[in-house]
């Protein structure tokens, strides 16, 4: 279902970065286009039996959105050990920088820059080869953003932050993986799937994740998010005595780095593993 308003109401501009740094000189007849980030439309699964006890934040990958890879997809994130409420927001649509020369027809027949469902703007593609270079501003708002979206959460939770799970798949992964680790109270844990670790989202040792359950799967065959280059983010996070899980599992249906199927399996069993560890009395 949908929240009755915005989930957050942060300003930000969906301009390319690169056309705001063009947009002084008046020749060029630039508009920087600003607005709310509202994460809407938002697909919203509540527990189908049972008092709410966690919430998790998953954020979609980069082209998609929450109606389009998640409204009909509740078996996802239940398989009834856990009385979770999802929440699953949309990215806004903005122009991408690196993409910047990709002109389309809009509807009225006038060309306009092409537009992206995108977490944040892109400044270079490097074809999964390295990582590519972020407009961090524009980061930074979706990280404003998700910080107040987990406060709200935890609030309905009787204030517990450590009951609040965020996480999410390739860009959604990157996202999320930034607001855990820049929310300033420990979480309830952290799902990644098929992304990594931001070279600009810091690492703080002994932080209010450090103590955090982090969970991270990857596809073997995955050539836009490569072992190679996505490994040194997670040791990062090891070396600085963060609390990480990792696997590298295939994609029964060999989708490499567009997992479909597994995607849920995959949620489920960090789910189960961060709700129910053991020792602990069921969730």
């Amino acid at each position: 279902g949908h929240p009755d308003g915005p989930l957050t109401r942060e300003r930000m501009v969906f301009t390319a970065a690169s056309r705001v740094a063009k947009s002084t000189d008046k020749r060029r007849r630039i508009c920087v286009q600003k607005g709310t980030c509202d994460l809407l439309p938002a697909v919203i699964f509540r527990p189908p039996s049972g008092p709410q006890q966690w919430t998790l934040i998953y954020l979609h990958g980069l082209g998609s959105s929450a109606m389009n890879d998640y409204a009909d997809r509740p078996h996802y994130f239940f398989d009834g050990s856990v009385m979770l409420k999802v929440v699953i927001p949309t990215a806004p649509s903005r122009e991408v920088s690196c993409y910047d020369t990709w002109w389309v027809k809009g509807s009225g027949g006038a060309w306009r820059l092409n537009r992206f469902r995108s977490w944040y703007d892109y400044l270079s593609d490097n074809g999964g080869v390295r990582e590519d270079s972020i407009d961090w501003a524009s980061l930074h708002v979706v990280q404003k953003a998700l910080h107040s979206l987990v406060e709200s959460e935890a609030a309905e939770l009787g204030g517990r932050a450590d009951r609040v799970i965020l996480g999410g798949k390739s860009q959604g992964c990157c996202t999320s993986l930034d607001a855990a680790l820049t929310f300033p109270r420990p979480l309830g844990g952290f799902i990644g799937l098929v992304g990594h670790l931001l070279s600009c989202t810091p690492v703080e040792r002994g932080g209010p994740q450090s103590a955090t359950p982090m969970h991270f799967f990857h596809e073997p065959d995955d050539h836009l998010m490569r072992w190679k280059w996505v490994s040194r983010g997670e040791r990062r996070l090891r070396d600085a005595g963060y609390v990480v899980r990792s696997r590298r599992r295939p994609d029964p249906e060999t989708h490499s780095h567009f997992i479909a199927g597994v995607e849920g399996q995959w949620i489920r069993s960090a789910l189960r593993s961060i709700c129910r560890p053991p020792g602990r009395d069921e969730c």
